[in-house]
This record gives structure tokens, C-alpha cells and sequence, in this order.
């Protein structure tokens, strides 16, 4: 125990600060600094939270005294973690046992599970980028190591482990977010348990899915959240039946109160695949380890922080409190999302539905906290429901609340609140634009993947109309795009780049353009759940999370389809209004798919992430304009240095350096295919006569490729596109002619050695620094590589 203390107060001083420092006068370069290393460690969501100072107050000291309270953090802690309960009979389900079916995990579940991770270190000090290395990166080392696991986790779904065996793996560093005012606790668990919850969860979530149906959302039904926000914001802005409010309700520290015997015995009658998992990993008390103190407190009731299955134990455990305040549909659903729930009704349903919460939710560890709680009426209704609700102390009554990241109420709270979030959207995209001025790679891996993400959402849940994002577009098109490009960008760059890579965009959507498809989309693909919430279910026909599934599959399939469409309108549209000296590297971008380098995550480790030089000049060949800082005068011959001129000049071994370092890429990529002892360079295939005969020389020779044992001969042929030489000749035909040469020149020697050959043919669309993987030539072929003439 003293060691992994030890080893828990190490960890806790591992890792950047939750919020910039102030006062230095190299404030903005920290922050700078510090966002980029959590790009690289794909912490994207903390790094935008960082970046924009949204991460609330930081991490607060164990002996620092809480906020608007007399206590220290650490007994603030202790009374969130309560002793455990004699748990009330009322919370178990009566019934016999169903039958305990056998759970087989697999060595690829691992590799899905490892691949997904992600977050910071446990008490031992392995946080989720080491794990991924150790189970991804080192070939059969990995596989054995993902066998395992698997193995372990296996065992621990199947039969019954000593807690001393699993002790060490519940371990949890325990962090305390200061909520402004309030105590947030946040946990930290081993990073080999969460891959070995995430792996257990792969295998049976859907057993869970299907018993909870519409009952409890977050048991993992795919659009969940969506769902509900429909269902209910429905209801209450049609007026449709007795819809006169909604009931938004809220627990007092729901997933640490909740009655932990009766969620494990709830779980073995409900999901009974995952019970014995569940009781083996709480079967007793978790440590949490607090910075710089010397006794753990104990996780003894509800789940353990950090678990990744928590939210399903959740689901179990409070499903029959759910299920016994159920109404017929007629009388007002109840939406249920983990702790978060709803009654939409009348007044009068909705308060004896209040009353029975209280009253039934107890035995659970359910809590009905009135002060967390906000009551949304119509207009007019406030004070009728002021006196039905008499008595609740602290209620809030409104006409309009946020609800699950959504909004219910009128148009004007509605238009309100969304205006709102557009206003710290701006905010925060001047933030990220600051970012890319020094770490553009890192600025739009947050763009694209975290930030436009969270006004997505809200496009899927709330009607709005697309003058409402047209501050977001503006922002994006006049200070994102230019912090980026390292130059002003004028309408028609703009109404390029702000299409998805594969329609020959830079992966940040124009919001105006997307704000009716998501709505319409998420509305469709929804139907099922939501029509399952409002109006309830035949106990001979229960709800089928199988046809929920295909129609979501359907309407992101269709939704995509139409956007494709629409953005290739914008795409031609955005063409056509480019210098025509740059519309054929804009189409060419677009054609031939070489957007890889784009959308690849920045890591240090697998080699993914770029200079800012090197990425804007990926952009700058992409769009065909200028690079930024390409010196005035070409370093080999003293011509003018423009692009082109870096691409055919044959002084100063620019040609000869880009040749070389994309035949070393393929080179390496083979060897790891078919083994180094396979794979050999600049082979001489013909010697020359001596006579004025030149001999034949490939670029390389690989074994194995397309026959058991045969080598097969590459070539690499690079060439620039754009040059004079060529005037507007289709980019295809261009290739097919050097393809058609190397053919000629060594087709015949291949022969000669029984070896096959292949053309391998690329244009500079991107920078050496930037492909990691070879650009595809634009043929009906989809490699690089065809083997002509064996």
C-alpha cells in the first residue's frame, strides 16, 4: 500500500496545469506550448478547454478550503464518498436467477479498446499513451501482451476473482475540479482496467441496450441523448395532449449515493453477462488517492470514479425505480438519461410524479434534489404552478431551461440561449486562430475534431435558423482560415476551404450550410427512439434497439449522401471564381484524394505531426497559391523561386531529394509488410554495354507483392503537373504518358529476370513532410502502384 501511494502522489505532480498562468510575460507562449502537448497526447477536448480558459477554476488543493463552504476540499471529498448503506430490500428485484451465460473476450476487442483510450495515469503511473504503445506498437510482443489482457479480462467475467488479485487495477488517482463555486470530483483510474471495462463493454452493452429500451437512455443507445431532447422539446412546443410543462429533475451526488448492493444484484438480474465482472471489480472498497495525502478515502457506495462501465451499472442499478414510476403514455412521459430525469404533463401529473420520486428513489441511492431541479411551464402558468408545487423547496420555475445540452421552451429563450453559445463560440474561435499562427496542425486537429463538434450538436437538437451561425462563418472564413493559411484568404479560397476534405475542403463545415441537414438528419434518424419515449411501447412489441440502429445507419447514410451532393455544388461553384492558375491544384487536391496529411491526428510518436512551415506549405500547394517565406531566388541556379520552379529545377537536388524520399517511404512501409530482408533499393536490373548502351536501373525490387515468392520491380516516377511544359493536359493523362515510358525503358528487363513490374506515379500535392502515406494517382486503380506489362 505504501508503494502504490508513492506511486499516486508521483503521478499527481505528472501533467500541465488545468488553466494558463497569469501574470508572465511569456503567458501566451506557455500556453501555447502546453496546448500543443496535449494535442499531441490526443487530450483534444482538454486542450481546447485550456486554450479557451473553459475548464473552470483548475484542481484544487486536498487542505485548501472549499468555496462558499467551511470545509477543506478533502472533507468535501469524504462527504461525496459516503459510507456504505444498509441497502433497503425494496431496491431488489424479486424473481428467479436468470442463468449465467459464458462471456468470451477476444485479443482484438483489446486492440479496439487500447485504440480508443485515452486520458491521463492511474496510480501506477501508466497513463493511456503508454499503454497504446505497449499493446499497438511492437509487433508480436503487442499481440501476445493484447492476448493477456484479454485472458484477464475473460477470467474476470466468468468466474469469481480474490479482491487481492484486482485491488491494485481499482486503484484511482482522485482530482478535485473547482466548479466555480463547488467540488467536483474527478477520477483517474488504472488505464489497464478502463481498457479491460471498454473491452467487457464492446461485448455485452447491447444486452443492456436491449433491456432498457426507452426507459434509460444512457445504457448506450446510439443517439440517446438526441432522442430525448426530441422526444421532450416535442412534446412541450407542439402542446400536444396535456403538455403543460416539464419537469427537469436532478439527483444529490446520484453515482456516488447510488445503493451499490442492490445496482450488483439489480445487474445480475438484468444484465446478467456483465454481473460477474461487476462484482469481481466491487466487490469491496476502491482506493482513491488524494495529492500529497497520506490515507486514500475509499470508494464505498455508488461507482468508483474512473470506471469506465459506470454509466451502465448506473443504468441497472436505477432501472426498476424507473420502471415503477412508469404512467401509461397518455398520461405525460418520463425521459430518463443516467441522473438527469424528466416528466413531461400536466402540472398536477408531474407533481405527484415528484412525489413518488422522493419517496421511491431513496432505497435506489437516488436523491431528488429540488434546488438542482427547474420546472419549465408555458406562458402564463407560472403562478398556477407556483401552487401546485407548494412545498418544494428551492424549485426553480421558468418558461424556458437548458436540457441535456438542448433547449426547452419558448422561441425567444430558445433563439436566447443559442445566440449565447454563438457568442462563446466566437470567443473561442479568435482563441484557436491565435493558435494557429504558431501551431496550425495542432489549432485545426482542435478545429475539426472538438470545437465546430460542439455547435454541431446543437444544430442536431435545436431549430434554428442559419443567420443565427452566420457569425461563426464570418469568424471562420475572415480569422480562422488566415491563421491558418499564414495569409489573407478572400471569398472564393473561403467557400473552398470551408468544405469537408473529400469534397476538396479543409474539414471545417460552413455552419450556415449545415445547420438544416443536421436538424433534419438527427430528426430521422431519432424517429424510432423518440416515437418509443412519446408514446410508449407494446409489452407484446417492446422497443428494438436492432431497427433503431438501422434507422440511424439509413439517416446519417441519407443525410451524407445529400450533403455530399450540396457540397460538391459548393466545390464547383468556389472553383470557378479562383484564378484559373489555380483551379486545376484545387481539383486535383479534390480528384485524387490526398487529403490524409489533413485529417491525421498530430503525434510525436507515430510521426504525424508536421512543423507549422510544413503544413501551411501542404496548404499552399493544395489551394496553388504561393508559400509562405519561399525565399526570392532558387539556392541552385539563382532563377526567380516560385512552386513551380522548386519542382523542375535540376540544380541544387531539390528533384533528386523528393524522388529519393518518397521511395524511402514506400520502402519502409514495405518492409514492414513483407520483412527488411525483402525489400531492396536502387537494384540494377541490366548493366550497360560500354558501348553507348545505358543499363536499367529500378528504384526497388520487393518480394512477395502480388506472387508467393517473386519479386516484383518498383519505380518511382515524380512529377509536376503544373509545369509549362505540359500547358492544362488532363493530370491523368500526364501520368499515363510517364507510366507509359517507364514501361518502355524497363518492362523488358523485368522480363529478362522473371520479375514483375510496376509504374509507380505521383504528383506533388502535398509536401515530402506531410504524405506518410503515397498520394494515389487519379486511375481507375486505387494504389499507386499497376502492374503493366508482365
Amino acid at each position: 500500500m505504501t508503494e502504490e501511494r508513492t506511486s499516486a502522489e508521483r503521478c499527481d505532480k505528472l501533467g500541465p496545469p488545468l488553466k494558463p498562468l497569469k501574470g508572465d510575460e511569456d503567458e501566451n507562449e506557455h500556453t501555447i506550448r502546453v496546448f500543443s502537448r496535449l494535442v499531441d497526447q490526443g487530450r483534444l477536448r482538454q486542450a481546447q478547454r485550456f486554450l479557451t480558459e473553459r475548464g473552470g477554476g483548475g484542481v484544487l488543493d486536498p487542505q485548501d478550503v472549499a468555496e462558499n463552504d467551511t470545509r477543506t476540499v478533502r472533507e468535501v471529498l469524504a462527504d461525496k464518498h459516503p459510507q456504505q448503506r444498509t441497502a433497503d430490500p425494496a431496491a431488489f428485484i424479486d424473481g428467479d436467477l436468470p442463468p449465467l451465460v459464458g462471456v468470451d473476450i477476444t485479443a482484438n476487442q483489446v486492440e479496439r479498446a487500447a485504440r480508443e483510450i485515452q486520458g491521463g495515469a492511474g496510480p501506477s503511473g501508466g497513463d493511456a499513451t503508454l499503454w497504446k504503445d505497449l499493446l499497438l506498437k511492437h509487433g508480436g510482443h503487442s499481440t501476445r501482451l493484447r492476448q493477456a489482457v484479454a485472458d484477464a479480462t475473460r477470467m474476470m467475467a466468468n468466474e469469481v476473482v480474490d479482491w487481492e488479485h484486482v485491488q491494485a487495477l481499482r486503484g484511482c488517482r482522485l482530482l478535485a475540479l473547482d466548479k466555480c463555486p463547488g467540488v467536483r470530483p474527478i477520477g483517474v483510474g488504472e488505464v489497464l482496467m478502463r481498457i479491460m471495462g471498454k473491452a467487457m463493454s464492446m461485448e455485452t452493452a447491447f444486452d443492456l441496450e436491449r433491456e432498457c429500451g426507452e426507459d434509460q437512455l444512457c445504457a448506450g443507445q446510439k443517439g440517446g441523448v438526441e432522442a430525448a431532447i426530441h422526444a421532450v422539446s416535442g412534446l412541450f412546443d407542439c402542446g400536444e395532449g396535456e403538455a403543460e410543462c416539464v419537469l427537469l429533475g436532478d439527483a444529490t451526488n446520484a453515482f456516488n449515493t447510488l445503493s451499490r448492493p442492490a445496482a450488483l444484484w439489480n445487474a445480475r438480474q438484468l444484465w446478467p453477462r456483465a454481473s460477474r465482472f461487476l462484482f469481481n471489480t466491487y466487490q469491496s472498497h476502491a482506493a482513491l488517492y488524494l495529492r500529497g495525502e497520506k490515507e486514500p478515502l475509499w470508494s464505498q457506495e455508488g461507482t468508483t470514479q474512473g470506471d469506465p462501465m459506470a454509466m451502465q451499472m448506473y443504468a441497472a442499478g436505477t432501472l426498476p425505480l424507473i420502471r415503477s414510476l412508469k404512467e401509461p403514455a397518455e398520461q405525460g412521459p418520463q425521459v430518463w438519461f443516467a441522473d438527469d430525469s424528466s416528466k413531461c404533463s400536466s402540472l398536477e401529473r408531474a407533481r405527484e410524479w415528484w412525489d413518488g420520486l422522493g419517496e421511491r428513489g431513496p432505497p435506489y441511492g437516488y436523491f431528488a434534489n429540488s434546488h438542482k431541479s427547474i420546472l419549465v411551464v408555458r406562458e402564463g402558468l407560472k403562478e398556477r404552478a407556483r401552487e401546485v408545487f407548494e412545498g418544494v423547496e428551492g424549485l426553480t420555475i421558468t418558461t424556458g431551461s437548458r436540457y441535456l445540452g438542448g433547449y426547452v421552451g419558448t422561441r425567444e429563450g430558445r433563439r436566447a440561449y443559442v445566440q449565447q453559445k454563438v457568442e462563446r463560440w466566437e470567443e473561442c474561435i479568435r482563441d484557436v486562430a491565435r493558435a494557429a499562427t504558431k501551431r496550425p496542425q495542432q489549432a485545426h486537429a482542435v478545429m475539426t475534431k472538438s470545437l465546430q463538434a460542439e455547435w454541431d450538436f446543437v444544430m442536431r437538437v435545436i431549430p434554428e435558423e442559419k443567420e443565427t451561425f452566420e457569425p461563426l462563418r464570418h469568424l471562420l472564413a475572415t480569422t480562422y482560415l488566415p491563421g491558418l493559411c499564414g495569409k489573407s484568404v478572400d471569398d472564393a479560397e473561403a467557400a473552398v476551404m470551408l468544405l469537408p476534405v473529400r469534397h476538396g475542403g479543409t474539414g471545417v463545415h460552413d455552419p450556415t450550410e449545415r445547420i438544416a441537414e443536421a436538424y433534419e438528419t438527427s430528426v430521422q434518424g431519432t424517429n424510432v427512439l423518440t416515437t418509443a419515449i412519446q408514446h410508449g411501447t407494446h409489452p407484446d412489441q417492446p422497443f428494438d434497439p436492432s431497427i433503431h440502429r438501422l434507422q440511424m445507419h439509413t439517416a446519417i447514410h441519407e443525410g451524407k449522401r445529400r450533403a455530399d451532393a450540396q457540397a460538391k455544388e459548393r466545390f464547383d461553384d468556389g472553383v470557378a471564381r479562383l484564378p484559373p492558375g489555380r483551379q486545376q491544384a484545387a481539383r486535383r487536391a479534390q480528384e485524387a484524394k490526398t487529403h490524409a496529411w489533413l485529417t491525421a491526428m498530430p503525434s510525436c510518436s507515430d510521426q504525424t505531426d508536421l512543423s507549422g512551415d510544413a503544413f501551411r506549405d501542404g496548404l499552399a500547394v493544395r489551394y496553388g497559391y504561393r508559400p509562405p517565406n519561399l525565399p526570392s531566388s532558387c539556392p541552385g541556379c539563382g532563377s526567380a523561386f516560385t512552386l513551380t520552379h522548386a519542382l523542375d529545377c535540376a540544380k541544387g537536388g531539390l528533384v533528386i531529394q523528393r524522388h529519393n524520399e518518397l521511395r524511402d517511404v514506400i520502402g519502409d512501409v514495405d518492409r514492414m509488410a513483407f520483412g527488411a530482408g525483402s525489400v531492396y533499393k536502387e537494384v540494377v536490373l541490366k548493366e550497360g554495354d560500354g558501348q553507348g548502351r545505358e543499363g536499367v536501373r529500378t528504384d526497388l525490387v520487393i518480394r512477395g507483392v502480388w506472387d508467393r515468392q517473386r519479386d516484383a520491380s518498383f519505380d518511382v516516377c515524380v512529377t509536376n503537373a503544373d509545369a509549362p511544359s505540359y500547358g492544362n493536359r488532363p493530370t491523368r493523362s500526364i501520368l499515363a504518358t510517364h507510366e507509359r515510358r517507364k514501361k518502355n525503358k524497363q518492362v523488358r528487363a523485368c522480363e529478362d529476370l522473371s520479375m514483375t513490374f510496376a509504374a509507380t506515379t505521383a504528383h506533388p500535392t502535398s509536401p515530402p513532410a506531410a504524405q506518410g502515406v503515397v498520394p494515389p494517382s487519379p486511375s481507375p486503380i486505387p494504389w499507386t502502384a499497376r502492374r503493366v506489362g508482365w
